[in-house]
């Protein structure tokens, strides 16, 4: 049996003992949305760039059997060179909260004259949180604009994160920009390293730029007649113009505390 098998078989025992304990953990949610459509939502990942398409295509190479996850870069490479993708990406940085984005808490119901004799949630005092109403931050609600042009892009949340950025308190989400300056075996050796760690999020390399931020836009810049691909937690989806946004703590989900 292969390694990745029994890897499925541990994570479906963990699944279904996490469910027999009713144990569960808060999950961050991605808000993707375009000028095309209802919004899309995610867990853990967005993708989009030519190692993503390469690695996309090594079905098509079944005849090569455990190799074609290695040989679909080379082929990719081969086929069309140089490959990136290019676009503008705006993003604003996390805020551990200031005035700009402080709202108050709403006030309490109305309380019964009669509650006061049950012992209910409702009836609980709630202390108060930290006022930030007195709190400067110039950089809350920022944009940042930049170009990028690279082999891979990718944007995941904390819950996709093997080790989670502990720098930030404030909800964020990591954005990774691989290089553009790259020979071909250079893209065929980030191509094996990302396969490497396929089972990981998110799919970077090493020499990635990493950036920690609020929300983001995106916008990719499509050659003529040539079609663009994001992956959004492993599902395909046309590249297009989009304005993500994190939602934290957002949906509970049957989980181990060991199996995040």
């Amino acid at each position: 049996m292969l390694r990745g098998d029994l890897s499925d078989i541990r994570l479906l025992g963990d699944s279904m003992l996490a469910v027999i304990r009713e144990e569960t953990q808060t999950f961050d949610v991605l808000s993707i949305a375009s000028d095309q459509g209802k919004p899309v939502f995610a867990l853990a990942e967005i993708q989009w760039g030519p190692l993503r398409d390469a690695a996309e295509k090594a079905s098509k190479y079944w005849y090569l059997g455990p190799l074609k996850k290695r040989a679909t870069y080379v082929i990719s490479s081969l086929k069309e060179w140089p490959q990136y993708a290019r676009g503008k990406l705006s993003y604003v940085l996390p805020c551990e909260g200031c005035s700009k984005c402080f709202k108050s808490p709403p006030p309490p119901p109305p309380q019964r004259w009669w509650q006061s004799f049950l012992k209910t949630e409702n009836n609980t005092k709630v202390l108060p949180g930290k006022d930030y109403s007195n709190v400067e931050n110039n950089e809350c609600g920022l944009w940042h604009n930049i170009d990028i042009e690279t082999i891979n892009f990718s944007a995941a949340t904390q819950n996709g994160l093997q080790q989670p950025n502990e720098d930030f308190e404030a909800p964020s989400l990591t954005l990774s920009i691989g290089p553009n300056d790259l020979l071909k075996k250079d893209f065929i050796m980030h191509g094996w390293e990302r396969q490497l760690s396929c089972r990981e999020m998110p799919h970077t390399t090493k020499s990635d730029r990493q950036l920690v931020v609020r929300e983001f836009k995106l916008e990719p810049e499509q050659a003529e007649g040539k079609e663009a691909w994001f992956s959004i937690d492993s599902e395909d989806y046309e590249a297009m113009p989009i304005h993500v946004c994190l939602m934290p703590k957002k949906i509970h989900l049957f989980c181990q505390p060991n199996t995040t």
